[in-house]
This record gives structure tokens, C-alpha cells and sequence, in this order.
């Protein structure tokens, strides 16, 4: 606890300060307003907030945030209590800034009688903290030793001074230095070797910047100054980079200049700038300068008429975004060539340039300059949600270009006989046969929606393919990084790829409220209504005389560079889709009536106006007389209808729905018509709107559908008509020869049809309403057809009314279905019989549970001909589950194959798995035999095995042994392995293993981290013993904080394993193989040879080191593996590897260098 005279000291201070009429004092620790006071500062604060700061507001309150700006006021007033437009103005005494002493050891006051002024002198773990209401602001300073001049305002503080100031809305702002001094005032400062932090995301990586200054000060306007700068990410001593500059000024977030700065890596200075300004403000044109490797040098310029650049568009190199921050509710203005910020907008001119931001929209003027390409410009206009639209979107762009060779040395002026010296090729356009000296490239589309109409416009026209390839990889910035030869030039050959079309389109859909029409129409509405002309390029290729009239530079073009020549290229049109209309029409012609209710007419419901004699009409509510104390009269029973009430005995609905669609196009004719033939365009003269042929579809289908439930749900019925059509109809325009003419209108036959189908399904539930505890459903569900019409190749069409046959069954089944509630043991019941005509289908399923014991039977018949009957396989499954990982399961197959005559059991499948609850230890048999079967000898087994399985499991560890009823083979020395004539029942393969997962805790002060992956096994044929394989997978990841991260993963394999198995290679002629030996071989990295004779083979090997070097990352990465290649004909493996060394700055990932080593080139 604070001593007296201490508590009385800082009383006295704050007594002083307060009749001085600079600071007022609060009591208690945290400085809490008077709650008055704080309402009066809450209803300004609603008053004087835009929509947005009122929507976060309530978000923050869980109030809802939708509504006006009026309605978030009124609700922000009435949670807190408020009366809207009876709030109070701060008063002066409110409005003044407050000052807490948090803690301090002493404090002495005393006056300079010569200067007649007055100083307080506080010292000792000072902890001051100054609060305005008006601004919003927070200043907080901590020192050793602090001195107050009360008639100027200064304030001075020294060592260890931290200085933080917190601004409703940005982030805290902290200094630190060895003194400062500061105007309370003005909150003009001054520190003496001080420095502050910042943080920030370098690609995606958070790094934390340090400034720091022999001098920094804060001027009223709060620009900041530092004198001797240095800038740095570095937490070493000395940094491992820096920037030293002799000054640096930062008039706001986001503008900055630094006067004599130097780059240095360690002690080594790397750059220069004499002098540097990063301004805030943009130049209205947006300039972009820079070199394109096939264009040449050029200049970009953006000017945005309306809207602003986007936030990704920044300056290219990281560093000099250091003080970037978010534009907020920046207003900009026009002054010269540059948008600066104005000065005191008004609340509105905030709000709109906040949803200008946000929306992104924005019309501007591109104008680029590119020394060899030539000039191209555009208007690009981008609007959301304006005038009844979603979007808006035009671009107008043109090109006056040259031709330019892809190849160095990227020439752009050809020879010209007619010349005397080269001379450029301008490239051009064609419109309507029309050669226009510019390159074109229009773009217009909308989307909107008005009255439950959603509509979309997308207009797209361009002279060549290529042409808006010319407003591709555009920036709005100077590339710094480019131009520095620090980041790469884009690969110009990134994409070859032309395209070869575009389209216009129109569409629409139309949904109509039908609340009014319901039930008779429940939907109308038109899914598709639209239109599309579909676009091509043609390329000129008449003769060399007509070649020239139309494009008169062609013969100075090279012919490997005609290809590019975009004025060979012209747009003509090839089909045309209107009307595209698909429509949905749905209702009901009989409305679905409840049931089950107490309707009228129901039980307890005299609607027939007669009474019994022992009441009368104006006897009162039972519930509401009172009785005779004493004397209980007796209560009367409900009465009993007689009535039916047929509302409450069936449920039936009569709907109905058409979906039409109607599909006309034309195909314009782009044959060479006028000669007669039947190539394509060959000139833009010939281009027309004239149509070829025009085909016509008509389609859709059409339902009338009845669904009924009666007796309360008891029975139910669903029906169904069905007509789905389509009609094709293709009409000839021209006389001339169409190609496969013919066969498209045969086609079109082929696909033109008519079906009315009809479908039922009828399924009653008789223990529905029963206590029995079963669910029974027995259906029955039918679908055929009743009429097709249909096109036949030699006959035409046909119109059949279908009998009832076979083939115009789709469908005519009776099931059911018994669900069996018996507690915790459910049981189920399948029945289903295909009916005649059809052939015959007879299935059944059981599947039951008895707590641990699960029980499943299913089989069936079949009918294969017309009573011929055959039975299905009968199967039968048993499986008791002894834990979460233990169990017994049995499974028996009853039916027929070639050597069984009558239907019997036939195979049969017995699986045992004991494990323990956390399945670390366990083992499991599987057993597989055929019953009754002939053997190869012919010989009748009553239990022949297929498959005799064992695998057990101990920690990691696993082993697996099988034996199996397969040929036996023999191996024979200079022929190989020879196959037996009859199978056996023999060992078949051997496996073991071991697999270990490991992520360790985090240990050596919580700073390392391991994980490892081991994952090996053997695999041996015990029928055929040179089919072995032995292979061992390992990764390993091992992370040191801010040091290394080190990966490594591997992959081996050894296929011949039985090498190392003398007693298996006895009279088998192959030389048996030394296992240690064989693994020595494998590790001498000094001979090839004696590697390539090693049976242990290396598949794929990888290792990746990252080390981090303070603000460096150094990474060495190595893969490895063999591929297969062949010489001549014979195929030889080489072991291919790649390794690489990467190193990048993280202040700066601009700055990076790789060195590639593959396949004995290396690259840098």
C-alpha cells in the first residue's frame, strides 16, 4: 500500500494541474467516467457514427444490422436507454482531455521565478496516461523521471521512456527511446535515440520491422522525422541487413522519403539512394513503365475516371511497402497530375468513397505505348448494382500495331521493294468486308433482375484472336523489382492456344408468384428464355492478286510470320439460337385434403342440431357449473358419432405438370456458295447474314400424376400418365450442296419420338395403427408404356398402341417389406416377385440383431425362360462381435455349379479375429473352402480349401502366412518354372512386417520437433520362391526453431530375396548370394557397377533442408530416382537426380537465387 505522504503528493499534483485549467484528474485506478456522462458521450457517438460504424455497432451487440441508417440509430438509442434527437452536447468541462497517474514514486513542484514558470517534477516507475473524448485518443507514457512545465505545456521524460498512443480505429503506435519531449498541447515531440516496431506480412511470413533514429520527432501536423535512420527485420546484433539513411520523413501512413540511404547485407553496402519518395498519392494516370521482351520498352497509363485502383496492384518490391497501410475512409481530389487527399471531408463524401472501395467499381482510360508493338487504348468500365442492374461491364479497346517476329531479334521492320529502306507492317480489322487500320476488341455484358426477371447481356466482338492479348499483363505501378533486374520478365511464350469463336448471348428466366392461382397452379415459370449467335475466325487464302488488293503489305510480310499477322484474320457469323424457351408448368386439378383431423362431422361435433333430453341450449359449460357441495353428480360420457367422416379416411391429390422446350436455330451459310464448292469463306467480302438451313425443336414431357392415401394412411396409391416427345425439323434455305445433308436429316428422324407411359404404385400398411410392434408394407408398382411413335430406317414412322408384352414392361413387381420392433433387436423381412409377362424374379432378404449376434440371409429364383426356373445362390451370414476388435464370422453359400447336380451347400467362408480393446495385440484366421466340390483329379471333396489365411499382430510388429488351392509349380534348370496339370492345396506366401507412426512432444525448451515414419515388410512365394520382395519406406521431419527444418524420405526394394536362401537355390543352377555382402555392395557410392549388382535397389530418395539464416531461408533440396531408358533395344535403368539450392531474403522474397543441378546441366 502506498504511503500517506505519496497518495497525498499525487493528489496535490492533480489538484494543481486541474486549478491550472490544463489537465483534469480522475479518481480511482482505471480513470471510469461518470456514468451520466458516459450515456451523453454514447448518444454522441450514435449521432455523429456513418451506416458502417452503426452496422459493426450492432454486430458487436448482437443486434440486428439491417435497415437504414435512421433504424440503426433509433435501435442503438433504445438499447442503451437513449431519447433519439434529445442528446445533449458535450459540455466544455467533458470535452477536455483527462489525465491519470497511474503510479509514481515521488513528486515535487517548484517555479523558475525568473521565467515565472512553474514545473512538477514526478520520478520513480512512472506510469502516465492522457485520455481525449473528442479525438478518441490515448496517450501513455512510461518513464524513470518526468518534468512538467505548466506554463508552456511541455512535457519531458527520460529513461527507459516507452511513449504509446491508441487511436479508435488504427492499430497501437509505440516508441521507445532514451528521452522525450512533448508539447501536450500541440503533442509536438521529440525523442533522443529512439526507435519503434511494427508488424508486418511478407509472404506470409510475419516479420517485425524495426525504426529507429538518433533523433525522432513528431511535429503538431504529425509528420514524423527521423535523423541517422535505420530500418531492419533483423534480431541480431549487428543486423544481418539494414537501410541507414540520413533522414527520413513520414507524412502519413503510406508516404514516406528517405534522403542519403544506404542498403547494406551484414557490414557490405549493396545500394544506394541518394534519394527516395514514396508518395501516397497516385498520379492520376497511374504510370507503369518497363521492358517486354517481344514488344520492347513501353509505358502503361491507367486513369480512373471514377473508382480507384485495386489493393492488389501495389508496388512490386516488398521493402517499399514497409508503411502501407489501409486506406480506410481515405477521400481523394484531383490536384494536378495527382490524387491527393482532401482535407475535411464531409460525412457523406466518406460514406461514398468507403462504398466505392468496397464495391470495386470503376471506369478508366488505359493508354499504352510500346516501341515496337505500337499503340493500343481503352475504356474499361466496371459498375455493380447501379440503375436496376447487378452488374455492368464495357471495355473498348484498339490497337494501332505492328507485326513483330516472336523470335530475337524480334524485328518489327521489313524490307519493301518498293523502299529504299525497311518499313513496319501496320496490322488491322475487318467489319462487314470493311478493312479498318486498328485492331478492335469490344466487350459488353450486364446481369440484373427486376420483378422475379433475372436477365444477362453478354456481347463480346473482336477483330483477330490475338487482339485482346494487347491488355493482357498490364500493372498500374512501376515494377521496381523488374527494373532492378531483381524479379524475372514474364515468359512470353506462356500461352499458343488461339481462340476460335465467341458468342453472344441473351438470357433470361422468369419464376411468377402464384400464391393467388394455388392449388390449380402451384409453378410457372420460364427457366430458360435466350438467345445466341455463335461467332467464328476465318483466314483470308484467295489467290496472291486478291491477296494483294485486300491487304496490300501481305507480300512483305515473311511467310513464317503470316500466321501472326493478325489482319489475315476476320469474325463471320455461323449460327444463330432464338428462341432457346424452356418452361416449367405445375398445379393441382384435385387439392390434397387433411385428414385425420376432428373436421367437421367428426366425433364430439353436433353439427345435426339435435340434443339430448337431459340438455338444453342454454345449459352452460360442464367445466363452468358449479356443484352442490356435497353431492357429486355423475359425469355423462363423450358422445359417440355414427357419422363417417370421409375427409378423415383418405388423402388425395390430382397434379399435373408440362415442361415444354423449344429450341430454333440457323446455321448461316459459310460456304464458298458464289463458285459453287463447298469450302469456307475465303475473302471478308463474302461474309453475309444469309442462313443455309434452320433446324427446329420441339420437346418436352408432360405428367398427370395421382397420389391418394386412405383408411388414415392404411392404403396409398400413386399413379402416373406420362408423355415425353420430341420433334425434329430441319429446312433447307439454299440450292446449293449442304455437306452430309442427308444423313442430318435422317438423324433428325431418328430423333423425333412420342411415349405415353404409364406408371403405379399401389402399397397398403395393415399394421400401420395396430399395437402390433411390426411395420409391414406390401406394394405392388407397374410401369409401361401405352403408345410410342417412333422412326424406323426402312419404315418410316410407326404409331404402335403397345399390347401388353414383354418388351413394353419397363417394371411389374410385388414386394413387402416387415420391419420387426423388438427392442434392441430389429429385424427386417424382404419379399420382392417380378410378375408376367416378364421372366421371372423372385428375391428375399433377412437381416437380424440379437444384441452381439448380427444375422443376414438373402437369395432368390430366376426365371430364364418361360417356366424355367433356376435358383438364385442362397447365402447366409453369422457374425458375433465379441469387442470393439474381436469377432466370429461365418458365411455360407447354398446353390449350383458345373459339378453339383442338385441345389446344396457349396462354399463357405469361417473368419475368427481375437484382438485386444486397444487392438495393439491380436490375431486373426480366415478359412475359405468349396463343399461337395470335385477336385482336378476329379475326386469328390466334402471340404475342398480354397484359402487358409493367419495373421497375427504384436505392437508393430505383423507376420502373415496363407496357404492356397492353386497349380503347383516346378522349377527345371534352363527352362524356368514349369506349371503342374492339377491344383493343390499348398503354402502359398509368407509376409511379415513392421510399421511405427512417431511424433515426439516438443522438447530441448520446447524448441525441437520430431516425427518419423518406418515402414518395412517381406513378401516370399512359398509356391514359386523367386517371386520375393523385401522393401523399407522411411520418412523423417525434424524442425529446430529459427534454425532448420531438415525432411527426408526414402524408398528401397529388393525383389530377389531368395538369393540369400541357399538351401532354396539347390540344383536350381543360380548362384546363392551373400546377404551382407550384397547390402556392402549397395552402399559403395564409389563404383556404379558393383551398385547395379546389388540386389537392394534405392527407388526414390529425397532430402529437403531449410536453415533458417535470421532473415535468409536457405533451402538444399536433392530427389533421386532410376528411370528406364533404353539403348537400341535394350532397356537400361540410369539413376536420374535433380538438386537445387535456393536462397531468399524474407524482408525482401524479390531478392532469391536458385541454383539447378539435373541431369548434368546446371542452371543458375
Amino acid at each position: 500500500m502506498a504511503s500517506p505522504l505519496l497518495r497525498l503528493s499525487v493528489y496535490t499534483l492533480v489538484f494543481i494541474l486541474a486549478a491550472a485549467g490544463v489537465l483534469t484528474a480522475q479518481t480511482g485506478g482505471q480513470g471510469m467516467l461518470d456514468p451520466a456522462v458516459y450515456l451523453k458521450l454514447t448518444g454522441y457517438d450514435i449521432a455523429t457514427a456513418d451506416l458502417y460504424q452503426l452496422q459493426d455497432w450492432c454486430r458487436i451487440l448482437s443486434l440486428d444490422h439491417r435497415g437504414t441508417i435512421d433504424s440503426l440509430r433509433r435501435r442503438l438509442y433504445a438499447h442503451f436507454g437513449l431519447e433519439a434527437g434529445n442528446i445533449p452536447d458535450l459540455t466544455e468541462a467533458e470535452k477536455k482531455q483527462t489525465l491519470t497517474i497511474r503510479s509514481a514514486d515521488s513528486t515535487r513542484y517548484f517555479t523558475l521565478e525568473t521565467r515565472d514558470e512553474g514545473y512538477i517534477e514526478i520520478s520513480g516507475g512512472i506510469l502516465l496516461e492522457l485520455y481525449s473524448p473528442v479525438e478518441g485518443t490515448r496517450h501513455t507514457i512510461q518513464a524513470d523521471r518526468l518534468l512538467y512545465n505548466q506554463s508552456t505545456g511541455d512535457l519531458s521524460a527520460e529513461g527507459s521512456v516507452r511513449y504509446t498512443l491508441v487511436e479508435e480505429g488504427n492499430q497501437e503506435e509505440t516508441f521507445y527511446g532514451k528521452s522525450l519531449t512533448v508539447n501536450l498541447g500541440s503533442w509536438e515531440s521529440r525523442f533522443l535515440k529512439g526507435y519503434t516496431l511494427q508488424n508486418r506480412t511478407v509472404n506470409e511470413k510475419e516479420l517485425t520491422f524495426t525504426f529507429y533514429g538518433d533523433t525522432i520527432a513528431r511535429s503538431s501536423s504529425e509528420i514524423i522525422f527521423m535523423q541517422d535512420g535505420r530500418i531492419t527485420s533483423s534480431q541480431l546484433e549487428p543486423p544481418s541487413y539494414r537501410i541507414d539513411a540520413d533522414e527520413i520523413w513520414v507524412y502519413e501512413p503510406g508516404e514516406w522519403l528517405m534522403n542519403g540511404a544506404t542498403f547494406y547485407l551484414g557490414r557490405v553496402p549493396v545500394l544506394v539512394f541518394p534519394f527516395f519518395f514514396q508518395l501516397r498519392d497516385k498520379m492520376v494516370v497511374n504510370p507503369s513503365f518497363g521492358f517486354d521482351l517481344v514488344d520492347g520498352a513501353f509505358i502503361q497509363t491507367t486513369t480512373y475516371l471514377y473508382g480507384m485502383p485495386s489493393k492488389s496492384d501495389q508496388d512490386s518490391l516488398s521493402f517499399l511497402q514497409m508503411t502501407d497501410v489501409e486506406e480506410g475512409d481515405r477521400v481523394t481530389e484531383l490536384r494536378g497530375l495527382y490524387m491527393r487527399t482532401k482535407d475535411n471531408p464531409s460525412r457523406e463524401e466518406v460514406q461514398r468513397a468507403r462504398r466505392l472501395r468496397e464495391s470495386g467499381d470503376y471506369f478508366r482510360v488505359l493508354l499504352d505505348y510500346y516501341n515496337r508493338k505500337g499503340l493500343v487504348s481503352a475504356l474499361d468500365l466496371s459498375l455493380s448494382d447501379t440503375g436496376g442492374l447487378d452488374s455492368l461491364e464495357l471495355f473498348a479497346g484498339v490497337g494501332a500495331t505492328r507485326v513483330v517476329s516472336q523470335y530475337a531479334p524480334y524485328q518489327y521492320t521489313w524490307d519493301d521493294p518498293n523502299k529504299s529502306s525497311p518499313v513496319p507492317v501496320w496490322e488491322g480489322g475487318w467489319i462487314a468486308g470493311v478493312f479498318i487500320p486498328f485492331r478492335f476488341d469490344l466487350r459488353s455484358s450486364l446481369e440484373g433482375e427486376l420483378a422475379g426477371l433475372d436477365y444477362s447481356l453478354s456481347v463480346p466482338f473482336n477483330s483477330d484472336p490475338r487482339v485482346s492479348r494487347l491488355f493482357d499483363n498490364r500493372k498500374e505501378t512501376i515494377d521496381w523489382g523488374e527494373l532492378l533486374a531483381i524479379t524475372e520478365n514474364p515468359d512470353p511464350y506462356q500461352d499458343t492456344t488461339l481462340p476460335s469463336s465467341f458468342t453472344w448471348e441473351a438470357v433470361s428466366s422468369y419464376s411468377a408468384d402464384t400464391s393467388r392461382l394455388r392449388p390449380w397452379i402451384t409453378e410457372f415459370r420460364i427457366r430458360e428464355l435466350s438467345s445466341s449467335m455463335e461467332w467464328a475466325y476465318g483466314t483470308i487464302s484467295a489467290s496472291e492478286p486478291d491477296l494483294d488488293s485486300l491487304l496490300p503489305q501481305y507480300d512483305i510480310v515473311p511467310s513464317y510470320l503470316r500466321n501472326e499477322y493478325s489482319s489475315i484474320y476476320f469474325p463471320y457469323p455461323k449460327s444463330l439460337v432464338f428462341p432457346e424457351l424452356r418452361i416449367n408448368l405445375a398445379g393441382n386439378l384435385l387439392p390434397e385434403k387433411g385428414g385425420g383431423g376432428t373436421g367437421e362431422g367428426s366425433a364430439g361435433d353436433d353439427s345435426s342440431g339435435l340434443l339430448p333430453p337431459w340438455r338444453s341450449s342454454e345449459d352452460e359449460d360442464s367445466a363452468d357449473t358449479e356443484e352442490e357441495e356435497g353431492v357429486l353428480s355423475p359425469r355423462l360420457m363423450d358422445d359417440y358419432s355414427l357419422r363417417l367422416n370421409a375427409d378423415s379416411a383418405k388423402n388425395d391429390a390430382l397434379s399435373y405438370s408440362f415442361n415444354p422446350v423449344l429450341v430454333h436455330g440457323i446455321s448461316y451459310d459459310i460456304y464458298g456458295w458464289k463458285e459453287g464448292g463447298t469450302t469456307l469463306y475465303s475473302s471478308p467480302e463474302d461474309v453475309d447474314f444469309d442462313s443455309a438451313y434452320s433446324l427446329t425443336t420441339f420437346s418436352g414431357d408432360a405428367r398427370l400424376r395421382y397420389d391418394g392415401s386412405y383408411m388414415n394412411n392404411l392404403l396409398s396409391l400413386n399413379e402416373s400418365i406420362g408423355l415425353t416427345f420430341q420433334e425434329k425439323q430441319r429446312t433447307r434455305h439454299i440450292e446449293s450442296s449442304i455437306p452430309n445433308w442427308d444423313s442430318l436429316v435422317e438423324s433428325d428422324k431418328g430423333g423425333s419420338y412420342e411415349r405415353l407411359s404409364h406408371s403405379m404404385t399401389l402399397s397398403y400398411r395393415p399394421f400401420l395403427h395396430s399395437a402390433v410392434p411390426v411395420d409391414q408394407t406390401l406394394e405392388y408398382s407397374l410401369r409401361h408404356y401405352l403408345f410410342t411413335r417412333e422412326y424406323e430406317a426402312d419404315h418410316g414412322f410407326r404409331n404402335d398402341v403397345l399390347p401388353w408384352e414383354r418388351n413394353t414392361i419397363q417394371e411389374q413387381k410385388l414386394s413387402s417389406t416387415s420391419l420387426f420392433d423388438a427392442g434392441d433387436y430389429p429385424q427386417k423381412v424382404y419379399v420382392s416377385w417380378v410378375l408376367p409377362p416378364l421372366l421371372g424374379q423372385v428375391d428375399a432378404l433377412y437381416t437380424g440383431e440379437f444384441n452381439r449376434l448380427v444375422l443376414n440371409l438373402s437369395g432368390g429364383a430366376t426365371e430364364v425362360d418361360d417356366y424355367e426356373w433356376e435358383p438364385d445362390d442362397l447365402i447366409s451370414e453369422a457374425r458375433i462381435n465379441l469387442n470393439d476388435y474381436s469377432y466370429l464370422r461365418q458365411r455360407l453359400l447354398f446353390g449350383e455349379n458345373e459339378s453339383l447336380e442338385h441345389f446344396r451347400l457349396r462354399e463357405g467362408i469361417s473368419e475368427a479375429t481375437a484382438a485386444t480393446s486397444d487392438n495393439r495385440y491380436g490375431l486373426q484366421g480366415n478359412y475359405e473352402y468349396t463343399i461337395n466340390d470335385e477336385d482336378d483329379s476329379g475326386i469328390r471333396q466334402t471340404f475342398l480349401p480354397q484359402t487358409l489365411a493367419f495373421k497375427g499382430w504384436i505392437g508393430n510388429f505383423w507376420s502373415r502366412y496363407a496357404m492356397e488351392y492353386l497349380y503347383p509349380y516346378d522349377l527345371q534348370v534352363g527352362t524356368g518354372w514349369n506349371k503342374g496339370t492339377e491344383r493343390e492345396f499348398i503354402p502359398s506366401t509368407f509376409s511379415l512386417g513392421y510399421k511405427r507412426d512417431y511424433l515426439s512432444d516438443p522438447f530441448w525448451k520446447r524448441r525441437v520437433n520430431m516425427s518419423f515414419t518406418i515402414d518395412t515388410g517381406l513378401t516370399q512365394d512359398l509356391n514359386r520362391f523367386s517371386d520375393s520382395s523385401l522393401f523399407f519406406e522411411t520418412s523423417l521431419t525434424l524442425k529446430v526453431f529459427r534454425f532448420i527444418d531438415l525432411q527426408f524420405s526414402s524408398y528401397s526394394e529388393n525383389t530377389s530375396v531368395f538369393r540369400y536362401m541357399p538351401w532354396l537355390l539347390e540344383d536350381s543352377g543360380i548362384e546363392p548370394v551373400n546377404p551382407l555382402e550384397d547390402l556392402v555392395r549397395s552402399l559403395n557410392f564409389f563404383n556404379d557397377e558393383e551398385r547395379r549388382l546389388s540386389n537392394f535397389n534405392l527407388r526414390s530418395i529425397a532430402l529437403k533442408a531449410v536453415h533458417h539464416l535470421d532473415q535468409w531461408d536457405l533451402t538444399i533440396e536433392y530427389t533421386g530416382e532410376p528411370e528406364q531408358e533404353n539403348e537400341g533395344t535394350r532397356p537400361v535403368y540410369r539413376w536420374e537426380s535433380n538438386f537445387s539450392i535456393y536462397l531468399q531474403w524474407n524482408p525482401i522474397p524479390e531478392l532469391k537465387q536458385e541454383i539447378n543441378y539435373s541431369d548434368g546441366d546446371l542452371s543458375l
